[in-house]
């Protein structure tokens, strides 16, 4: 992997790996927020690995080396190398010991999902996981054989299985109401089911039960035992592109990047300023829908409609800029499909400008709508970074 510096470990020093990520640190909030995801990666002998991404600034004081020492580590300091703008990404890569690895939620929460969709998908066992209930999967679906253990087959039949109820921990009292939201409903959202137990305003427990579409996109980049050619890779690109409808540009731009890193190809100077202004387009119709969405979660119907208005204009500015009003068909590996004329971009963008300045302001200026942003549901800066928010 290019931009990465990979260290290969054992199961076994796993775990020391973790501690001295806290370690270097100590207690301040940064410390617990580094480790980035992990996730399975079938390789080319045929086996399994899995793969931790940390991205950690250099560490004031050097963070103790782990077995195997620095001269296994690569540099003094043990895992944690320079981090910062501009330079690689710290890369774990280990090799499960009989599909089994020690689990590292309990010491970086921010795992605990990941570990638990590699246990569902990929057939993975992470011991000593604090929560190794179903996620992606849900209860009554069967796991054996794992989905993506052995490749995605997109002929394959839907699976059968009799639903059951979520596993969820005992929450008793004749005072505690249950709650369950979804995973039916209006609006946009993707289906997806809360179940709330709560007394009052008092939320004792919250359960999400999320992926009710899951679509097995990472799987279906993949193409096994075949060596990828020009027409997979821009297939690649359009499949990004619907990862997520409004991330479109997002998820195409990062596909191609990682494809001309890996290739060390480099885009030539007037795509890579294109891709730029679609990004901020993509970006500036975004925040707009947030903003409208921010209003209607504080029951600002008004201030709800006004910014889905102005992201509908930005997507008509799309349309007639690219032919797209979610700007696909455009990014792919080593530049552009077609150059695009952005000669009345500009002016197209002061037509709307003025009105989102005046929408900012009178957001900013209605006391309701800052209260319940500012004072509802507050989470505190270190219990974020100890989560893994």
């Amino acid at each position: 992997m290019r931009h990465c510096d990979t260290t290969r470990l054992s199961p076994a020093e796993l775990p020391a790996a973790a501690d001295a990520l806290l370690t270097a640190l100590g207690d301040t909030p940064s410390a617990h927020g580094r480790m980035q995801m992990a996730y399975a990666c079938g390789c080319s002998d045929g086996g399994l690995d899995v793969i931790y991404v940390v991205s950690a600034p250099r560490s004031p004081q050097a963070a103790p080396a782990p077995h195997g020492g620095e001269a296994a580590l690569g540099r003094p300091g043990g895992f944690l190398g320079s981090q910062g703008a501009n330079q690689p990404y710290k890369v774990w890569r280990v090799r499960p010991e009989d599909h089994t690895l020690p689990s590292l939620a309990n010491k970086l929460p921010l795992l605990g999902w990941y570990e638990r969709e590699m246990m569902d998908l990929d057939g993975l066992r992470f011991t000593g996981h604090p929560e190794p209930n179903p996620l992606v999967l849900h209860e009554g679906m069967p796991r054996q054989p794992a989905p993506l253990a052995h490749g995605f087959d997109i002929h394959a039949a839907a699976l059968d299985f009799t639903p059951q109820p979520p596993i969820v921990p005992q929450v008793l009292g004749p005072d505690i109401q249950r709650l369950p939201f979804g995973p039916v409903r209006a609006d946009i959202v993707e289906s997806a089911q809360f179940l709330f137990f709560y007394i009052g305003e008092g939320i004792l427990h919250y359960h999400p039960r999320l992926f009710y579409k899951h679509r097995a996109m990472e799987a279906r980049f993949q193409v096994p035992g075949v060596a990828l050619r020009a027409p997979d890779l821009r297939a690649g690109a359009v499949l990004a592109e619907r990862v997520s409808g409004i991330d479109s540009v997002a998820h195409a731009l990062a596909f191609a990047q990682a494809v001309e890193g890996a290739m060390g190809w480099r885009a030539p100077p007037r795509s890579r300023y294109l891709r730029v202004i679609l990004a901020e387009l993509e970006r500036l119709y975004n925040h707009l829908h947030y903003l409208g969405h921010l209003s209607k979660t504080t029951t600002l119907k008004v201030g709800e409609a006004q910014g889905l208005l102005l992201e509908e204009r930005l997507k008509q500015i799309n349309a007639k800029l690219t032919g797209s009003r979610f700007l696909r068909g455009l990014i792919t590996p080593g530049g552009l499909r077609r150059d695009l004329d952005v000669s009345g971009l500009d002016a197209a963008l002061d037509t709307v400008t003025d009105d989102i300045d005046s929408y900012l302001q009178r957001l900013e200026n209605t006391r309701s709508h800052l209260d319940r942003l500012m004072t509802t549901g507050h989470l505190d800066r270190q219990v974020a970074f100890d989560q893994g928010a």
